[in-house]
């Protein structure tokens, strides 16, 4: 089995060493290139020669940078100046090494014909949001010479990908904290001060009244992110990493659809179960009102759904299954033991209509596409089987056909189902 090679510029430094962690733990050969400005070969100490090859290198100068992306499945560039004040101080430095450096990765990376280009681009864009969580399609404000920088080198990398087809990502990070964070220097994460202030038992520096709020991502979520992004089908998309909960609205519409169907689908198929073994009355369960309650949380959900694509708390998502759960139960209560088949095949037509909305989520066309053939032939066998039933296919969506008259005779027996019969059975009805 082929192992994936990967190479990671700037993978000495902060973020890039943690990355090289978790690449090198899920199986990857690493090449690092690195020209230890701020990196530090003691990050990679752990790592074995064979896992883990540490280049010193300048990409802001191209020469003999192609040969070491030959065979190289994936690039995570991460190599770059940081900072906001050094910048201002010396705007020059930082193009040379930021977009120029970026350039000549990205160059050197269309040439090997890489999987995957990932960028590690800088929520700085955003200059001071006025709207939280922060959005990709946030206004771009660039108040210094970083931010520009580090959006030029983005746009870089967007263009390889309309001009050239060739595959890539851009990830904005939000004030990345975890180990070997730098905590010494003029410039240190506001994180690592604090970490640093607390272990000397120093009073925390606090800057104005304490109230404000800044997103903070743990670097291990990064690495994740940034690994799950390199695997993924998206291409030529940017991606905020560290915005809480900040999700694609149509992701969250589709999450949401497949969550609540499949919850319906749980509780329904209990209910049926229940009433094919005899463990609940066969007769339908009704009650004064049952369908306007039934409209009242199919609204619910709607409503929930709404306000979590526009607030995206937590709550409300696991408030919509809960909801789901109930509606799924009401909708098979009225329904008779002995149409309980069509029923089942109704219920698995749901499980694959949200086995396709989850599969838009996850933008996997195998799972959109067996998720449809699965709902589409459930439900064609459901409309078939109530036309032989002489049953409303309609009043089966609803949950409320095993209420009507023609389902229920009018009969104060229970309806129940058909039990299995054995060999003395059969043999008490043969004819003498």
């Amino acid at each position: 089995m082929r192992l994936f090679k990967s190479i990671i510029t700037g993978g000495a430094g902060f973020i890039g060493s943690n990355l090289t962690d978790h690449l090198v733990g899920i199986g990857h050969k690493v090449i690092v290139l690195d020209n230890f400005v701020s990196g530090k070969k003691s990050n990679l100490s752990h790592h074995k020669k064979k896992d883990v090859k540490i280049i010193k290198i300048d990409i802001s100068k191209s020469k003999n940078l192609d040969k070491h992306f030959s065979g190289v499945d994936y690039v995570f560039h991460l190599a770059g100046l940081a900072e906001i004040i050094p910048s201002i101080k010396n705007p020059k430095k930082y193009f040379t090494n930021n977009v120029l450096g970026t350039l000549n990765v990205v160059e050197a990376s269309k040439k090997a014909k890489i999987k995957k280009f990932i960028y590690a681009a800088s929520s700085s864009c955003y200059g001071t949001p006025k709207s939280f969580p922060t959005s990709e399609t946030n206004k771009i404000d660039l108040k210094h010479p970083y931010a520009v920088t580090k959006f030029i080198g983005e746009e870089i990398v967007m263009n390889y990908a309309s001009s050239f087809n060739m595959p890539n990502i851009s990830c904005r990070f939000f004030n990345v904290y975890g180990p070997r964070n730098p905590q010494i220097g003029e410039f240190t994460p506001i994180i690592a001060k604090f970490a640093k202030q607390y272990r000397d038992n120093v009073p925390l520096t606090i800057v104005g009244d304490g109230t404000q709020k800044r997103d903070f991502t743990h670097v291990y979520d990064i690495c994740e992110g940034l690994y799950a992004l390199s695997k993924g089908t998206w291409n030529g998309e940017i991606f905020n990493l560290g915005t809480i909960g900040n999700i694609k609205i149509a992701s969250l519409i589709e999450m949401s659809l497949g969550a609540s169907i499949g919850a319906i689908t749980f509780t329904g198929s209990i209910i049926a179960f229940l009433k094919l073994r005899g463990l609940m009355s066969g007769n339908p369960i009704t009650f004064i009102g049952q369908h306007y309650l039934n409209l009242l949380l199919g609204l619910s959900v709607v409503v929930l759904i709404f306000y979590l694509c526009k607030i995206q708390l937590n709550s409300l998502f696991w408030l919509i299954i809960v909801v789901s759960f109930l509606l799924g139960v009401l909708l098979i209560i009225p329904i008779g033991g002995a149409d309980m088949p069509v029923v089942i095949s109704m219920l698995n037509s749901y499980s694959g209509w949200a086995a396709a909305g989850i599969g838009f989520t996850l933008e996997n066309t195998a799972l959109i596409i067996t998720g449809a053939l699965v709902g589409s032939s459930g439900a064609i066998l459901s409309y078939i089987m109530c036309k032989g039933m002489n049953r409303s296919f309609f009043n089966v969506i609803l949950g409320g056909f095993g209420g009507t008259d023609q389902s229920k005779a009018k009969t104060d027996k229970e309806q129940k189902p058909v039990k299995s019969g054995n060999a003395d059975d059969a043999a008490f009805l043969r004819p003498l």
